[in-house]
């Protein structure tokens, strides 16, 4: 009775403003929500910050004082979403062997091995779709156990897509694409190589249905991970700036006096997407000229429909 009266009362938790300790609030965050310490670490670094939690609202209220002491605020909402289903991404860490973790997937989720091994080297990640709230923490709380594997979640009337090439497009193909963007408004994302961004499902499925010759693939936005390559820098890399370089890649400063786009130069693994846009800001800053790979997509060919 007491876990239909916690469904039935289930609110949104909206996260916003700034936090003055983090730790503790990531601590505070995941003990409340039942959920892995890096998810909620991850939900307040979300611009949207925005998870269905299934809470009797004097719990979500307990959670919302606590939280609001560490500089927190939350907003409560008894909203449909609380009912709504959940994709769930699975993603090997930078680190992990995909293969080990696709053998352990298969007595939690099922599927064949190999199926699970394409799934974890897609650019989104291993999708499990439309999972009802309470099936979607329980198998992410199993699956969180497997080491090297990174589980993520949304809700799905919440999932957002970016559209990517896969291979180089032709003239024509360029012209149709351009024409559709141009008619439904829609914008391409220079930073990481999107040639439709931001796109809710229906609007995504809309794009690809139109242009389904054209081998573009959708990709959730929240997602996704990047590496940074460099491809350049403007005029001499000083003396501090060759050490950063060096101990952030483990390469020889003779490797930086070559670099080109033609011949670049990894500086950063596996990035969410926020933080490489604010990596690749900073980096310019200083003079760096980085470009981010969207990791698991085979080929980011360059295309001035960027």
């Amino acid at each position: 009775m007491q876990a239909e009266q916690d469904h039935d009362n289930a609110v949104t938790v909206h996260l916003a403003d700034s936090c003055a300790n983090p730790g503790l609030a990531v601590s505070v965050l995941a003990n409340g929500l039942g959920i892995a310490r890096a998810e909620a670490a991850e939900l307040l670094r979300s611009p949207q910050g925005l998870v269905s939690a299934p809470l009797s609202l004097d719990r979500a209220r307990r959670l919302q004082a606590l939280l609001s002491v560490l500089g927190v605020r939350l907003e409560l909402r008894p909203f449909e979403l609380a009912r709504s289903s959940v994709d769930l991404s699975l993603q090997a860490q930078a680190w992990a062997e995909p293969a080990r973790i696709a053998r352990l997937l298969e007595p939690v989720i099922g599927g064949t091995e190999r199926d699970h091994l394409h799934g974890l080297c897609h650019p989104s990640g291993l999708i499990l779709n439309d999972l009802p709230a309470a099936q979607a923490a329980e198998v992410g709380a199993r699956l969180r156990r497997i080491k090297g594997l990174m589980v993520q979640r949304i809700d799905s009337r919440l999932a957002t897509f970016d559209i990517y090439a896969t291979r180089p497009l032709d003239r024509a193909e360029q012209a149709r694409l351009m024409q559709l963007r141009s008619t439904l408004g829609l914008s391409a994302d220079a930073v990481t190589g999107a040639l439709f961004a931001n796109l809710g499902r229906d609007l995504s499925n809309r794009v690809l249905a139109a242009l389904s010759d054209l081998d573009l693939l959708p990709v959730y936005r929240q997602f996704q991970r990047f590496d940074l390559h460099l491809t350049g820098y403007s005029g001499w890399i000083a003396k501090d700036l060759a050490d950063f370089l060096t101990a952030r890649t483990g390469q020889p400063r003779a490797r930086f006096e070559v670099v080109s786009p033609a011949d670049p130069v990894r500086i950063d693994l596996a990035v969410p997407q926020a933080l490489a846009r604010r990596f690749c800001a900073d980096y310019a800053a200083i003079g760096l000229y980085v470009r981010p790979f969207l990791r698991g997509l085979v080929e980011n060919p360059d295309n001035p429909l960027l």
